[in-house]
């Protein structure tokens, strides 16, 4: 993922020194994978054959989600290509930021619930036995590995609506889905820098937001845009009241894309403010449960000892 933000860095410099789209794709990659490499040639090579950014880099499988896709090609359509792609650096190493922390929550979600489990089972069998058990191991690969696939699957957009509504129904995981998605709402900012109507850029994001009632907000707002009415209309209750107000300042004002990134950046630091109070809650309690496992299993082991050398 870094990989690509170095990218959309290096490629918005040599754009902004005066080289060409083709050229700046072909020097862009000079740091990436032998394979990223490969796939920058390859669409500088179809741009020299005419084709337009977003064009050239879709490949299957994709490097790009269509997103990206999307919003490069609307970018070099308008002239707003450098801009765009300073945004897009940032945007994927928040990202990444974010997947970081997840991680490690989900990581430490795991270990809890596999001391917990063996704990569990020390009690109910007075002994550690079941640590020389092949289900038991297969379980705790499962309850480990769980919550790290639950956080990958939920930043993808097929599933992402189906984690928020599982994930709201847990009091720690609520405020940071609604963050999560304030955090991709504010992401129509791009669209907006691209040139695009409010219009295009609401149908746009629409399918990255994870909260299924503020997509179907967004679709009723398309058709109140298209009436002529502004976007903050439709969004009565379906965001936080100081986000709305936000919104239509920069409606009243003429800069709404600028207040978006506002928007953006305050959700940005509430979710990784409440993701690391997460990590910092979770781990005290992944070491003690670890801690009290390791206790309970070597004091079974030295009350084995000394049966052993009593006989």
């Amino acid at each position: 993922m870094l990989e690509k933000a170095r990218f959309f860095r290096q490629f918005a410099a040599l754009l902004n020194a005066g080289y060409s789209v083709s050229q700046s794709l072909s020097m862009a990659g000079k740091r990436c994978s032998d394979k990223f490499q490969r796939y920058l040639s390859q669409a500088s090579t179809e741009i020299d054959a005419g084709k337009d950014l977003g064009t050239a880099l879709r490949t299957t499988p994709p490097q790009f989600d269509p997103w990206t896709l999307s919003l490069l090609r609307s970018a070099e359509a308008s002239g707003a290509l450098i801009e765009v792609c300073e945004r897009l650096a940032v945007a994927v190493e928040m990202q990444h930021q974010r997947q970081k922390l997840y991680r490690s929550v989900a990581l430490s979600t795991g270990a809890i619930l596999l001391c917990s489990l063996a704990l569990l089972l020390f009690v109910a069998s007075g002994g550690t036995g079941f640590l020389v058990s092949p289900i038991f191991w297969l379980i705790g690969l499962i309850l480990t590995i769980a919550p790290i696939v639950a956080t990958i699957l939920g930043s993808t957009s097929k599933v992402s609506q189906t984690w928020h509504s599982v994930s709201t129904g847990i009091p720690p995981l609520k405020d940071l889905e609604a963050a999560r998605s304030m955090v991709i709402f504010s992401e129509l900012e791009l669209p907006l820098r691209c040139g695009l109507s409010i219009l295009q850029g609401v149908d746009l994001v629409r399918p990255r937001i994870p909260d299924p009632e503020l997509a179907k907000a967004l679709s009723m707002a398309s058709r109140q845009i298209r009436a002529g009415n502004p976007l903050s209309d439709s969004l009565h209750d379906k965001i936080p009241a100081h986000a709305l107000q936000m919104l239509r300042t920069g409606e009243v004002a003429g800069k709404l894309d600028e207040m978006l990134r506002k928007i953006g950046e305050y959700y940005q630091d509430d979710l990784e403010s409440r993701l690391k109070g997460l990590q910092g809650m979770l781990r005290p309690i992944g070491v003690v449960a670890m801690g009290i496992l390791v206790l309970f299993a070597g004091g079974q082991l030295i009350t084995s000892l000394i049966s052993t050398f009593s006989k």
